[in-house]
């Protein structure tokens, strides 16, 4: 009996010991992961966040939409607006990237009489000027609103206001969120500027072979597609869309869900793609290229940190063909500050035109317009049909403009 006691209290204790590394090895897998997926993802010259915290993220949107807190109170040198100090930005062109941004800046700031004030520098040195890129890098988010104002000019006038023009926020599901935590919500207002998501993809596929191909990631991305867009419209999209699927009960979720660096879209890594033979890496690059253009989910996740009103929304070919009557469309965001576009304003046009083009890209695949339309038709159908139809819904209620045209219309022969 006492033998036997004996080995039942020796299994028990082998079994507590095992169950405890078992725990410890399950803990050092899971941060050992972690660890690889911060790696995988948070290199400066690619993209700084993931999605990462959820429960903090969660207990902030609780925070911000309970009715004993219905606006999170925020103290810094953004809300203060002291005479004297740097000024932070109330005005914030939020993209899209390859959407016509560059060209509604340069009219902006240009304009004498808006006096809309640009950066005075931007946290990496040969950005675009008008980019400062503070909310979607960590490392320069880490740094505080202080930083964030020492690059705009000192404030002189109540009246004086900066533009933020870094298309790059729109497309980050975190940042919505830390903006709350850091700037004037109550007087800050935002641009957008969407386009026809199948050009905006495809400017977008030639942006990365202009500017960014030359990066180890980015080649061993478009590698696996042989560099072809085409390919990468063949597959891409439908995998997207089976993440929309998982989401799309509630459309306010899609985009956080389906965002190019949410966990969904990380099980997209590893996919064989047959005319290769190559299974595909660092997915959060191609991906980007079409998660990008989900204009309405976008929209949707942001309305729920920021009213609807605060927003000014133009349509590029509609600038293009029509420059005057479409600008009257930011006219709103530019009204709360005081601002005016005047018939002088107008009579300068359009600054510049976008064009897709790579004359001395290695490896681009030109489509030619029957060609893109082509690709264009089967996009639409697999992936932005929905989230077209919800932008033309939130333009008609939240903005009455029922004139939006269906852009998919042009893919259908």
């Amino acid at each position: 009996m006492k033998n036997f006691r004996a080995l039942a209290f020796f299994s028990f204790l082998v079994g507590f010991v095992l169950m405890g590394v078992s725990c410890k090895v399950r803990k050092y897998r899971k941060a050992a992961n972690d660890d690889a997926v911060r790696e995988l993802y948070s290199a400066n010259e690619v993209e700084t966040y993931f999605p990462g915290e959820v429960e903090r993220e969660e207990v902030l949107i609780s925070e911000m939409l309970s009715e004993e807190n219905p606006t999170r109170k925020v103290d810094n040198i953004c809300t203060r607006r002291r005479i004297g100090d740097h000024m932070c930005p109330e005005l914030f062109l939020l993209g899209m990237q390859k959407g016509g941004t560059t060209s509604l800046w340069m009219f902006l700031v240009t304009s004498q009489g808006l006096k809309i004030q640009r950066p005075l520098n931007t946290y990496k040195d040969g950005a675009m000027p008008k980019e400062v890129h503070f909310f979607d890098k960590q490392d320069h988010y880490a740094e505080g609103p202080e930083s964030y104002a020492e690059h705009f000019a000192v404030r002189d006038l109540e009246s004086d206001v900066s533009l933020d023009a870094t298309p790059g926020y729109l497309r980050y599901a975190r940042v919505p969120s830390l903006m709350v935590a850091t700037i004037n919500v109550e007087r800050s207002r935002f641009l957008i500027a969407v386009r026809d998501p199948v050009h905006r993809s495809y400017s977008w596929y030639t942006h990365i072979l202009q500017r960014l191909i030359d990066r180890e990631r980015f080649d061993a991305s478009y590698q696996v597609f042989d560099y072809k867009f085409t390919l990468m419209s063949k597959y891409l999209p439908r995998l997207i869309n089976s993440c929309v699927d998982d989401f799309v009960q509630q459309p306010e979720l899609v985009f956080e869900g389906c965002w190019h660096l949410s966990p969904h879209l990380r099980k997209t890594s590893g996919v064989l793609i047959n005319e290769t033979g190559l299974p595909t890496v660092y997915p959060f690059i191609v991906n980007s290229i079409f998660t990008d253009s989900l204009y309405g989910y976008m929209m949707l996740h942001w309305f729920r940190y920021f009213s609807p009103e605060k927003f000014c929304i133009i349509v590029y070919e509609n600038l293009v063909a029509s420059f005057a009557d479409e600008l009257q469309h930011i006219a709103p965001c530019l009204k709360a500050f005081g601002r005016e576009i005047s018939e002088s304003d107008v009579a300068r046009g359009l600054p510049m035109k976008n064009h897709i083009k790579c004359a001395t890209c290695k490896n681009f695949e030109l489509l030619e317009e029957q060609e893109l339309k082509a690709v264009g038709r089967d996009i639409n159908q697999e992936l932005f049909r929905r989230s077209n139809d919800v932008f033309r819904d939130i333009m008609r209620e939240h903005y009455n403009r029922t004139g939006i045209a269906n852009w998919e219309d042009a893919y259908i022969q």
